[in-house]
């Protein structure tokens, strides 16, 4: 039974004390997102910019971390350039990437230090293949049409993963983040088009939309366009 440790600052946030156990990291994952405490269902993982944020303070035995110096390494939320993820020192906010050893872990509700938080929140679901927290996750920050969970549930949409299968629907987000200039949300648009799913069949709006991403340097984009123009 964790008990919850919470820090009044500008980034107020309620954290859990360290576990003495360690945990492989879908297991660590796991555990937050099944936590319940402090009246809270809320919890999760921490990102490493919070777990940073939140020890770059050295104490000998905090109150969060009541097993002292034995705990060091924690596990986080965040990839290494989308590979490993990356593990913070409780002692020394130091930082070490691994995908395949056992750490120890500490999980976070309501912090608002890493805006993108969500994000790692829901690719971290995603990687345990847990949808309906992947939807749960994103589908606010959409109703906000922030364009990176507008393009993260219009594939969820077009696959029919965690919601039902909609390609409409799926071509109206990928719409709303692509005029916003995401630049996957451009390439699916364009996708879209050419294919005619979603949306009648359109080639100029094809071209157009590639071209949109391919200014992005997004991979695949100007071949496409150059492959559409050439064709007509």
């Amino acid at each position: 039974m964790f008990s919850v440790y919470s820090i009044q600052t500008a980034n107020a946030a309620q954290w859990s004390t360290t576990t003495g156990t360690m945990y492989s990291w879908e297991d660590a994952y796991r555990h937050c997102a099944n936590m319940r405490a402090a009246g809270r269902s809320d919890w999760r993982l921490p990102t490493a910019l919070e777990l940073n944020d939140r020890y770059k303070n050295s104490m000998s035995k905090p109150a969060w971390n009541p097993n002292g110096s034995q705990i060091d390494w924690l596990w986080s939320i965040s990839k290494k350039d989308g590979g490993p993820y990356f593990l913070v020192n409780v002692n020394n906010g130091a930082r070490s990437w691994d995908n395949n050893r056992r750490a120890f872990l500490t999980c976070v509700s309501d912090s608002t230090i890493d805006p993108n938080s969500w994000l790692e929140d829901a690719d971290g679901a995603k990687k345990i293949k847990d949808w309906a927290r992947v939807v749960k996750i994103i589908a606010p920050e959409a109703k906000k049409n922030n364009p990176e969970a507008l393009v993260f549930l219009g594939k969820l949409t077009f696959d029919g993963t965690g919601v039902q299968k909609n390609e409409d629907e799926a071509f109206k987000l990928y719409m709303a983040a692509a005029k916003q200039g995401q630049a996957i949300g451009q390439l699916s648009i364009a996708a879209l088009y050419e294919l005619g799913r979603g949306t009648g069949k359109d080639i100029k709006s094809a071209i157009y939309w590639y071209e949109k991403a391919a200014a992005q340097n997004e991979p695949g984009a100007a071949d496409a366009a150059a492959r559409l123009r050439n064709a007509r």
